[in-house]
Order: structure tokens, then C-alpha cells, then sequence
């Protein structure tokens, strides 16, 4: 397509009307949706274990699981341990499940429809916000290239794509919707922005620095010399704090509301937050006609009383969540697992680096220049805000960078039409700049330009080891597929020991149980298996009598598999691996031998 084809396709998008973004927005993810399809879902349906494990518990609560009872009874040790998720997300997605099954009487049809349905009814609003966001912050020449960055971006984060059941794709669209709506006029849109913010931290409490965010972007709009921007705060922290209080009554159970828990809602959240909510809206009142010296000194009082609050009733939720795990877990689980990771843990990754981080950076250059140049509107600094919140996350934790991949696409948007501008004055030098941008601003040229150009130079080395390791995906893969476990899912009920990144799997697709499994607030299952697993045979014995395992599964290809045996080169693992078996374990009769090794207990 030519830059004037380009230029005309913008004009004829941006003229209309949010009814046009919709269609744009729909029409992206069709094609994002298309090429999953024809390219790549095989490799990415059904196997995201967090996705998998909350289909479980939506299929618990379909099958009559109480709405408070958050009780994971088939993980972990006899009993279950209780989760800290929310129903939240577990109740739109049952709502589709219950309404495809009563249409069309197949409980399967109805899974099979929520899995794609879910996540890309959120993924056509994440396009669509962008979209919006980007008309307020940079004009309607925007719009084509968000439409055709977001479309990407969207697809490369990963957590929209089919069976994409995680809430993280809720809680990134819910904070795009705060920003969109805090970048209109208005104490109604505010509230929205208020409701968004209450829901995300409903959610998970990892939305936390958003919130924060927007809560200190509503209040910095008290501090803006146009009166009528002044509206905005009094209508967040009311909408904050009464849906606040919504989201307590309807997702915690009345004998918990004055509990604290530092990983889910709680009442310590719904005080901090009906606080600080309340405290905004009055500050935003009393205040608001005042002088800019009295409406900072309100702010700061306020910033202060939350600040104590905090300290007084929950000190200990301002400290590492995992600062309490045990040191095992630490090691052999916490730091393996890739989304909470820090830059620090990641940085000899180039492939990640060059994926996560490279695109926002650019992007907050470029909000740095129109800041300086006096361009930057409202929803600039509502943007920017979320921007160079979620890059100091990402720092701390690699999964930020899916907020911050998210945000950024409205500056490269600007960056790519500004350069677009140029072009008929410009000739062949604006020309070059503007294909720049448009290369600059897609993640995976960042990942091309360094396979092509730096990983020949500086990892010639690696080249041998890299082919090697190039053949283990597609087994792995195959160990985490649904019909690797057809033959488990053909015997009687049992306990399952098997590496975490198994135990989802082992819930999803059989009617086992799982000792094993990747959360937290299952410390006692995870110790026990890693102890089962990296331990003698003896050890593991123990542990398999003392938990009633009856069957032990092993992925030999499987990345913590062959972790999990470098750590322990003569534990239990290494030794089924081989084909080392201990008296007390025989294999199962009728399986495939180059897939799921499947164990029966004597």
C-alpha cells in the first residue's frame, strides 16, 4: 500500500464515528483471529496452565460450587488449599458456557465457545480503546497506524489469543478503558474510570500500580488551572469507593470483610480504598475553588491519611508478596517461572528483552519530545503516566510489560503520522524516517535485527546448543495437548505427582486430582512434591503414602523436567526418567512412548 493510499485510508477511517473504531477494531481481530488459525493456535490452545485451571474452577462453580467458595479441592493436599482468585472472571465466562449449553445442549460446545468468544470480545475493546485513545491523544491521522500497531501488539502479547482464560487480558483492557475515560470532561466519565479500578483490583491485586495511577491522575486534575477539569476527581474517588464497597459485598463473604489478605480483595483494600476514594472526593469539593496552594496541601493530607491507613491496618502487604515463601520454592518454582521475573533475571535474554522492552522505551521518548515541545494534551499525560508506570514495574516484573507494550502503541502511533506529515515536503529522507518509525515501533523487527545482525557475532557458540534445544518445543508440546492424557484420564480417580506445568493439565483434561501445583497459597503440595520429585526414591515414597498418590506422570521433554533433574542428578526424577523404576511403580499398560510417561503406585 503507498503512503497516499495510507493517508486517504486514514482520513476515511478517522472521519467517522466511535461506530467505525468498532468496526476497525473488530476487523483487526478477525485477521489477528485468522492468522492464529492458519499459523499458530496449535501451539497455543489449551496449554497456558493458568487458563486451564480456570476453566476448572468455572466448571466447579457450573457444577454447583459455592460463589464464596474459592476452594481448589482437587489440588494440592487432601483437602485443597483455598485460591486467591477472583469470580470476577469466573462468572462471565460460565455465563457464556451456561447460555451456549442451553442453545445447543453440548456442555463441550458451549467450553469450545467461551474459550474463543472470551477472549476476543476483550481483544476487539482493547483495539477499540486504543483506537479512542489514540484520536483523543493524537488526532484522527493516528488511527491507522494504531489500528495496524494495537492489531499487532494485541496478537504478540499472547493473552488474547483462543482459550486465553487468565485475567490478565481483563485487567489490561479494564485499565485502557480508565484511561480512556479519564481523558474525557466530566465527573460521570471519572467514575467509570472509578468502577474500572475497583473491578481491576477485584480481579487481581498485580493491577494495583494501575489503579494507583489513575487515582493519582485523577487527582492531579485538581491541580489543573481549568475549573471544569475539577469535576473529575470528585467523580473517581466516588465511583472508586462505592464500587469498592460492590465488589466487597459481592466477592467476599461477610465473615472475611475485615480480614486482611495482601494477594486478593479484601477488607484491607475496600478501607484503603473507600478512604482514599472518599477522601479524593472531599478534598476535590472542598477545595476545588480554591487556590492552587490549598488544593495541594488537601492532596497531600490526603496522600498522608491513605498512606497511614496502609501502615496502620496492613503493613505487611507493603512488602515483597513473596517475601514469605519458603526459600525451596524460591528457588526451584518462583524464580523459573518467566512472568515474575525482573529485568535483572531476564537481561542475558536478549530475544525477551528485545520483545518487552525496546518499543515502550521508544515510546517514552517520544512523549518526553512532545512534552517538551508543549504538545502534550490530557490524554498525552494520562498516557504517559500509565507508560512510565508500567515500564517501572516492568522492571521489577517482566509482566508489567504487557501494560506497557499496551500504552505505548498511542505515542509510535503519533510518532509514525508525524513522520507520514513530512513526507510531501520531506522527499526521499522523510520517506526513509518514515519507514523507520513504522520499523521501529513493531516488537518483532527488534527480535528479527538482533537473530540476523548480533546473534551471529557475539553467540557463535550458542548456535550448536540452540539447534539441539530446537526439537524439544514440539515435544513438550505434545506432553501438554489434551490427548497426551487419554490414557490417564481412562483410570479410576487417583492423586497425580507430576512437575507443576503438568498439574493443570491433569485437572482440566482428567478426573484426578493433582498434588503439585504452581500457586503460592499451595505451599504445602509444592514442597511435597518438589521434595517427591528431586529427593531419594525413599523420600518420594514417603511423600506419595503420606498423600495417597496414585499415579506419577513425567514429561521427559519438558523444560522443568530436565531443570528439575540438573538440580537433583540422582533424585526420583532422574531415575523414572531413565527408567530407573522403584519397586513400588510400574507403567501404565497401552501408552505412547514418545509422548506422557504415565506411572501406576503398587
Amino acid at each position: 500500500m503507498s503512503l497516499a493510499s495510507l493517508s486517504l485510508l486514514s482520513q476515511r477511517v478517522s472521519a467517522g464515528t466511535w461506530a467505525k473504531d468498532l468496526g476497525a477494531s473488530i476487523f483487526a481481530v478477525l485477521v489477528v483471529l485468522i492468522s492464529l488459525v492458519v499459523g499458530g493456535l496449535k501451539t497455543t490452545y489449551n496449554r497456558d496452565i493458568d487458563s486451564l485451571l480456570r476453566l476448572v474452577e468455572v466448571r466447579d462453580l457450573l457444577n454447583g460450587q459455592g460463589w464464596f467458595d474459592l476452594h481448589q479441592y482437587r489440588m494440592g493436599p487432601p483437602g485443597g488449599f483455598v485460591m486467591h482468585w477472583s469470580r470476577l472472571i469466573d462468572a462471565p465466562i460460565a455465563l457464556i458456557i451456561k447460555l451456549t449449553t442451553i442453545l445447543t445442549g453440548d456442555p463441550a460446545l458451549g467450553e469450545l465457545i467461551a474459550n474463543f468468544l472470551w477472549p476476543m470480545l476483550l481483544a476487539v475493546a482493547a483495539a477499540f480503546l486504543l483506537l479512542r485513545l489514540a484520536r483523543a491523544y493524537a488526532g484522527a491521522e493516528a488511527v491507522v497506524p494504531t489500528l495496524i500497531i494495537g492489531g499487532y501488539t494485541i496478537y504478540h502479547l499472547g493473552i488474547f489469543v483462543p482459550s486465553a482464560l487468565d485475567h490478565h487480558n481483563a485487567q489490561l483492557t479494564l485499565s485502557l478503558t480508565a484511561a480512556v475515560l479519564l481523558s474525557r470532561p466530566g465527573w460521570r466519565s471519572a467514575a467509570g474510570a472509578g468502577l474500572c479500578c475497583a473491578l481491576m483490583l477485584g480481579i487481581g491485586m498485580e493491577a494495583a500500580p494501575c489503579v494507583a495511577i489513575a487515582g493519582a491522575c485523577a487527582a492531579a486534575l485538581l491541580l489543573s488551572p481549568q475549573p471544569d477539569w475539577r469535576e473529575a476527581p470528585v467523580g473517581f474517588g466516588l465511583g472508586f469507593a462505592v464500587s469498592a464497597s460492590a465488589v466487597l459485598v459481592t466477592n467476599v463473604p461477610q465473615a472475611a470483610w475485615f480480614s486482611v489478605a495482601c494477594d486478593a480483595f479484601s477488607g484491607g483494600q475496600w478501607g484503603v480504598a473507600t478512604v482514599a476514594g472518599i477522601g479524593l472526593a472531599i478534598v476535590a469539593g472542598v477545595t476545588g475553588k480554591q487556590g492552587l496552594t490549598g488544593r495541594l496541601i488537601g492532596l497531600a493530607l490526603l496522600a498522608a491519611t491513605t498512606l497511614a491507613v496502609v501502615l496502620i491496618f496492613a503493613p505487611q502487604c507493603v512488602r515483597d508478596p513473596y517475601a514469605n515463601l519458603d526459600p525451596r520454592l524460591i528457588k526451584l518454582w518462583l524464580d523459573q517461572v518467566r512472568e515474575t521475573q525482573s529485568l535483572r533475571q531476564v537481561i542475558r535474554d536478549p530475544i525477551l528483552i528485545t520483545a518487552r522492552y525496546i518499543t515502550p522505551m521508544i515510546a517514552l521518548i517520544v512523549v518526553a519530545l512532545k512534552f517538551r515541545r508543549g504538545q502534550l494534551n490530557r490524554a498525552g499525560a494520562i498516557v504517559a503516566a500509565f507508560l512510565v508506570m508500567s515500564i517501572l514495574v516492568s522492571i521489577w516484573e517482566i509482566r508489567a510489560s504487557m501494560f506497557s507494550m499496551a500504552f505505548a502503541v498511542v505515542p509510535l502511533a503519533d510518532w509514525i503520522a508525524e513522520q507520514h506529515r513530512k513526507v510531501a515536503t520531506g522527499g526521499s529522507v522523510a520517506l526513509v524516517k518514515t519507514a523507520g518509525a513504522w520499523l521501529a515501533s513493531i516488537n518483532l523487527v527488534w527480535g528479527a535485527a538482533y537473530l540476523l545482525l548480533v546473534a551471529p557475532l557475539i553467540e557463535p557458540h550458542n548456535n550448536a546448543a540452540r539447534a539441539a534445544s530446537s526439537a524439544k518445543p514440539a515435544d513438550a508440546f505434545a506432553c501438554l495437548a489434551q490427548p497426551a492424557f487419554a490414557l490417564l484420564a481412562a483410570q479410576p480417580p487417583g492423586t497425580v505427582l507430576a512437575v507443576d506445568n503438568l498439574s493443570t493439565q491433569t485437572l482440566a483434561f482428567t478426573p484426578h486430582r493433582s498434588l503439585n501445583g504452581p500457586y503460592h497459597r499451595n505451599t504445602i503440595g509444592m514442597l511435597d512434591a518438589l521434595t517427591a520429585l528431586t529427593g531419594s526414591d525413599a523420600e518420594a515414597e514417603a511423600v506419595v503414602r503420606r498423600n495417597n498418590v496414585t499415579y506419577v506422570i513425567n514429561c521427559p521433554s519438558l523444560g522443568q523436567t530436565r531443570f528439575l533433574m540438573g538440580h537433583a542428578e540422582d533424585g526420583f526424577l532422574a531415575h523414572i526418567n531413565d527408567g530407573r523404576l522403584p519397586s513400588w511403580l510400574e507403567p501404565i499398560p497401552g501408552q505412547d512412548a514418545d509422548v506422557l510417561k504415565l506411572y501406576k503406585v503398587r
